[in-house]
C-alpha cells in the first residue's frame, strides 16, 4: 500500500508539474491582451485630446511644450 501511494504522489506532482509548464506557456497570451490593453487606452486618450482642441492637437501641445522649454532655457541663461 505504501509503494501504491508514494507512486500516485509521484505522478500526481509530475501531471501538476506539467499543467504549470503549460501555464507559463501560454503566460505570452495574457501579455498580449495587455498590451492591446494599453493600446485602447492611448487610442483612447488621443481621440479624446483631438475632441479636446479639435484638429490642432500636435501644434497647441507642441506650441505649449515648446513654450515651457523656451521659459526653462531664459532661467538657465547666464547673462
Amino acid at each position: 500500500m505504501n509503494q501504491f501511494m508514494t507512486k500516485m504522489y509521484v505522478k500526481g506532482n509530475m501531471q501538476l508539474e506539467n499543467v504549470k509548464e503549460r501555464i507559463m506557456k501560454n503566460e505570452d497570451g495574457s501579455q498580449s491582451l495587455e498590451w492591446l490593453g494599453i493600446a485602447a487606452v492611448v487610442v483612447v486618450l488621443a481621440a479624446a485630446l483631438v475632441k479636446v482642441f479639435g484638429g490642432n492637437v500636435g501644434t497647441e501641445i507642441g506650441e505649449k511644450i515648446g513654450d515651457v522649454f523656451k521659459g526653462l532655457a531664459d532661467k538657465l541663461k547666464l547673462n
